[in-house]
């Protein structure tokens, strides 16, 4: 609700206000308040980002690996810069790890901050019918 009286009129020294009950119930959002609202979802997405890294490297018997690990999850699951020109795989390879590693966890940051999959991550289709292609092949070849 507006507090600003800028808006009033004055008729015989009443205030009059042209405000319709559409503008209390349903107001239009300011850009302020958007950008308000995009800090506030920026700020959570860097407290998870920066959660995932604390539980990797605060777990019992910790390596500096399994925080790279979770770290270059983050960093996929964003679509960060530091991916720019490096595949998933190679970077798994790097961190003794298979791809599968990685990209479950950057899948499920993603998941767990609504966010779409980034460029580095297939879209949840093409993971369904991979995962499904997968399991046939297994079946059919023991």
């Amino acid at each position: 609700m507006r507090t600003d009286y800028a808006h009033l009129e004055y008729f015989n020294g009443e205030p009059v206000s042209h405000e319709t009950p559409v503008d209390v119930l349903e107001p239009i959002e300011q850009p302020a308040d958007q950008i308000r609202d995009a800090r506030i979802a920026a700020i959570k997405i860097l407290n998870q980002a920066f959660s995932t890294l604390d539980a990797a490297l605060s777990a019992q018997n910790a390596t500096v690996l399994d925080g790279l690990r979770a770290l270059w999850a983050v960093a996929f699951a964003l679509g960060l810069n530091m991916c720019s020109g490096r595949s998933m795989t190679a970077v798994a390879e790097r961190l003794g790890c298979v791809k599968a590693t990685l990209s479950k966890s950057a899948v499920s940051f993603c998941s767990a901050n609504n966010l779409p999959p980034s460029n580095y991550l297939k879209a949840e289709e093409s993971r369904l019918s991979y995962a499904k292609a997968r399991r046939r092949s297994v079946q059919l070849n023991g």
